[in-house]
């Protein structure tokens, strides 16, 4: 069976799962390669172009979800991160959302084994993280966002799951 890499938004609760229970993530979809066009780009680098788009989004879910968290005062600030996994599942368990740009569903959990790293925001941008979940309107909101997306995630192995576990206990 064909292979496919996937963005998974999560929180930081998230991680202290058994498995992955998200049923939403975000992949190089046909939508995603027929939007975005890379300019100016080797058509041997496309393929990356579009994972970092497909984590982008997935990283923007992730931060509304932690923002909903944050809402509820279901998490203090300094557990309200971005965090994305990134997983390697057989096609055959994903089904295209055709209505959201890159969004795929997860037909089953993905289980840690087929994570292969995990990225989160730093330290170095608390205050963009703080700005998100403080903004109560929608354009407040949606510049904040914007502003966060412009900071790449840190990169993890998944060898890393129970330091990172720790972290946020």
């Amino acid at each position: 069976m064909a292979r496919m890499r996937i963005y998974i938004p999560l929180t930081y609760r998230d991680l202290f799962g058994d498995v992955i229970a998200r049923k939403v993530a975000f992949s190089v979809t046909k939508s995603i390669q027929e939007t975005y066009l890379p300019q100016g780009v080797p058509e041997k680098e496309h393929m990356e172009y579009w994972e970092h788009i497909a984590m982008t989004h997935a990283s923007a879910q992730s931060a509304y979800m932690v923002k909903e968290l944050y809402r509820e005062n279901a998490c203090e600030e300094d557990v309200c991160v971005r965090i994305v996994a990134a997983a390697d599942i057989d096609a055959a368990h994903i089904k295209e959302d055709e209505n959201i740009l890159g969004c795929i569903n997860l037909v089953d959990d993905v289980k840690w084994s087929q994570v292969v790293s995990l990225h989160l925001d730093g330290s170095d941008i608390s205050d963009y993280i703080t700005a998100f979940l403080h903004a109560s309107d929608e354009g407040t909101s949606d510049k904040a966002l914007e502003k966060l997306l412009e900071y790449p995630l840190l990169w993890f192995d998944i060898s890393e799951l129970d330091d990172l576990r720790q972290a946020f206990s």
